[in-house]
């Protein structure tokens, strides 16, 4: 295997149990718990923690000492503190107990972050939220709901503000899917121009169905083919 191309800064706490698709970036002092899932050209920035379980998708941008998937603690219980449910990971409580019984506490483990996801700085996200495609979640907000794709949310808790993009052009992109592109295919769209960017992506798509339409035409009748279509040219 050739070097990764991931960028791994100084002070992250990186989980052997994370999985990351190339290229990614996790800047100084991050902290990537196990079972997390990150997708090619995310980057997370200093300080933020991304819990157990959670998925992120491609091309997310994540800001600095957020907190992604934020496990509960009971409050219907005699206390809220983990010594109930999971004190071992917490304290070396052996010295003054050395047998603590611990009941079950079921607890929703991480989140899913969709793809082209922009989260702003200092955001706490609740475990077991949807983050879907192309959102923005404002800085400072906490979310304990679900976001719709393309929604600009904030606040505290985080409401919706608009979305990015009228309903129509929403759904052409939720078609599209740009993000489950090879970068090379990316190379050259107008970016800055959503309406003709639509319309590029829209051909990349058509050319790659004609591809997997080749690709199935068996090889005993290719050769024929291409003799007819040199006829016509």
């Amino acid at each position: 295997m050739g070097k990764s191309t991931n960028r791994i800064y100084k002070g992250v706490d990186l989980n052997k149990g994370a999985i990351l698709e190339e290229p990614v970036t996790i800047y100084a002092n991050a902290d990537i718990r196990n079972k997390v899932k990150i997708g090619a050209f995310t980057y997370i920035n200093n300080g933020t923690t991304i819990f157990y379980n959670t998925k992120v998708g491609r091309f997310c941008s994540i800001g600095k000492k957020c907190e992604i998937g934020t496990v509960d603690h009971p409050i219907s219980w005699l206390s809220s503190s983990s010594i109930q449910y999971n004190i071992a990971e917490h304290f070396d409580y052996k010295p003054y107990c050395k047998d603590f019984p611990q009941v079950h506490y079921e607890q929703i483990e991480g989140c899913t972050i969709g793809n082209d996801v922009w989260i702003g700085s200092l955001v706490v996200i609740k475990s077991g939220v949807t983050i879907s495609d192309g959102a923005v979640i404002g800085a400072n907000s906490i979310v304990v709901k679900d976001v719709p794709p393309f929604a600009i949310v904030g606040g505290v808790p985080a409401k919706l503000i608009r979305y990015r993009f009228n309903k129509e052009t929403i759904e052409k992109l939720l078609d599209i899917k740009w993000w489950n592109r090879d970068l090379e295919d990316l190379a050259g769209i107008e970016f800055n121009n959503i309406n003709r960017a639509i319309e590029q992506l829209g051909g990349v798509k058509k050319k790659d169905k004609l591809e997997a339409i080749r690709k199935r035409i068996p090889k005993s009748i290719k050769k024929p083919i291409k003799k007819i279509l040199k006829k016509f040219k």
